[in-house]
């Protein structure tokens, strides 16, 4: 009876392991139908890479990757409409990402600019003192638009802000958001880039209290700030209008393409105020003009100079070529400002209105190195790296 016994229990083994063995060759086999030239197993169902047991268990045995031969080849029209198609998905979702990340669609949407989809939609506000003309206004407004975009924070101007009556600005308004502002953050130089403005963090609202005129605050959203300085529809048409009377003429009597660059030429002030001229301000001469005008002469064919000034009588004695054109000297600084831009270049002398309109115009910029007055109290004010984008050229 022991005997028998023993037999009954080596058959049930013998049998156990019959069929333990057939679950492992079968294993076997459909693990050699898995990707192992990535080391990764076939995702199941809800994206998880639990491995083949997984599959296994679920019940699923079609565990096959389609081979690409099994595939019928796209016809070329085909082809491209589905390269087209997945490049202009990828497109949407980083423009979604970008301009208006789930967290905070409509907020973004408003003011503009870009957020980091990870972070938590902005809170508090940020605005700055304005001070100063037009393009003191540009570099404030811009600074305040980078800063904002660094901190999560949303930025918001005056609804009779100058910029709004000239530009297409989408910020919100302080009237309509009454904020108060648990901290002011004023700046310790007027054109130098100050990275703790870019470290002041979500939690408080904040007034801005200086010039902030460097490139540093606001280069990383140059597409986004460009479309925030598109100017008015009235603007753009009455600029456009205008430069084309300015130029016809000359256009009309060039061989072939013609190649339009803006000359703003800053004095008055800088020139005539003796406090400003020992404080550092100067403006460049005739000599400086005409180097200008001659590299552009050489670098490019058929070139159509259009010329805004606050002195255009001493631009008319001092600057010669029967390729100049000069701006009426009745028009508005937003009009010249905007005749400029459809200029393909920039020749400079010094100010920030002349640097705003080779900023807008963003083709090849010739600046005057003098500027500032070198050991002058003014030089202790301007980080020139930090004011001066560095692809521009200097001249002297």
């Amino acid at each position: 009876m022991r005997r028998g016994l023993l037999t009954s229990t080596k058959c049930w083994i013998l049998g156990l392991l019959a069929v333990v063995t057939v679950i492992i060759i079968h294993l076997s086999n459909i693990g050699s139908k898995t990707d192992h030239s990535s080391g990764i197993s076939v995702i199941d169902t809800y994206g998880s890479t639990h491995g083949i047991m997984s599959k296994f268990f679920s019940g699923e045995r079609n565990f096959e990757k389609k081979s690409s031969h099994d595939i019928p080849p796209l016809k070329r029209g085909e082809m491209e409409s589905k390269l087209t198609n997945t490049y202009t998905r990828k497109e949407n979702v980083l423009i979604e990402e970008q301009l208006m990340p789930k967290v905070s669609q409509n907020i973004t949407k408003k003011v503009g600019f870009t957020l980091e989809t990870k972070r938590a939609p902005p809170k508090h506000y940020i605005t700055i003192h304005f001070k100063g003309r037009l393009g003191n206004l540009l570099f404030q407004y811009a600074s305040l638009f980078g800063i904002a975009n660094k901190n999560n924070l949303i930025p918001v101007i005056s609804e009779n802000s100058e910029l709004r009556r000239i530009f297409k600005i989408t910020s919100l308004s302080t009237e309509s958001n009454n904020v108060r502002y648990g901290r002011v953050f004023k700046e310790k130089i007027g054109c130098a880039f100050e990275p703790e403005a870019m470290k002041l963090g979500s939690e408080t609202n904040t007034k801005l209290d200086g010039y902030f005129q460097s490139f540093k605050y606001f280069q990383e959203h140059d597409a986004l700030l460009r479309q925030q300085f598109q100017f008015k529809d009235d603007i753009q048409k009455r600029a456009a209008s205008v430069f084309s009377e300015l130029v016809d003429q000359k256009s009309k009597n060039k061989n072939g393409p013609v190649t339009y660059i803006a000359v703003h030429v800053r004095r008055g002030d800088f020139i005539h105020n003796k406090g400003f001229s020992r404080y550092g301000y100067v403006s460049p001469g005739p000599e400086y003009l005409e180097k200008g005008l001659n590299l552009f002469r050489a670098n490019f064919t058929n070139c159509i100079f259009v010329i805004a000034s606050d002195d255009l009588n001493w631009c008319k004695e001092n600057m010669h070529g029967n390729d100049l054109v000069f701006m009426n000297p009745g028009n508005t600084r937003e009009l010249d400002f905007a005749v400029m831009t459809q200029c393909s270049h920039m020749l400079m002398t010094v100010g920030s209105f002349g640097w705003w309109t080779a900023w807008l115009i963003n083709g090849k910029t010739v600046y005057y190195t003098g500027y500032p007055r070198p050991g002058s109290e003014l030089a202790k004010q301007i980080v020139l790296e930090d004011y001066r984008p560095p692809h521009w050229i200097g001249l002297s």
